[in-house]
């Protein structure tokens, strides 16, 4: 399911008087609870953090580490055993 977010100016300024926004977003569709982060200064920051806190919410609901780019593993994950079998399975170089 995709997350859909909001970003908006909160109706409170700041300190100086400047504009406050905000983003909000549902966590698993229309009758989960809604989470909502203030605070930011501008709206480009709102949006930047809501779409990490969406991509986030979309690797914990997937149960994986990985980002959706990223699902094969690297070949390294194999290590030293991996060498460790092909080295076995080599016959030995005669000079």
């Amino acid at each position: 399911m995709k997350q859909q977010g909001q970003v908006f100016e909160l109706k409170t300024r700041s300190h100086g008087g400047e504009a406050v926004w905000a983003y909000r977003y549902r966590i698993a569709g229309r009758d989960s609870r809604r989470l909502q982060r203030g605070g930011f200064k501008t709206e480009q920051a709102a949006r930047e953090a809501l779409e990490r806190a969406e991509r986030q919410a979309k690797q914990e609901e997937s149960g994986s580490p990985l980002t959706d780019s990223n699902r094969r593993p690297p070949p390294y994950h194999l290590g030293l055993l991996a060498a460790r079998t092909f080295a076995t399975r080599c016959a030995p170089s005669v000079p």
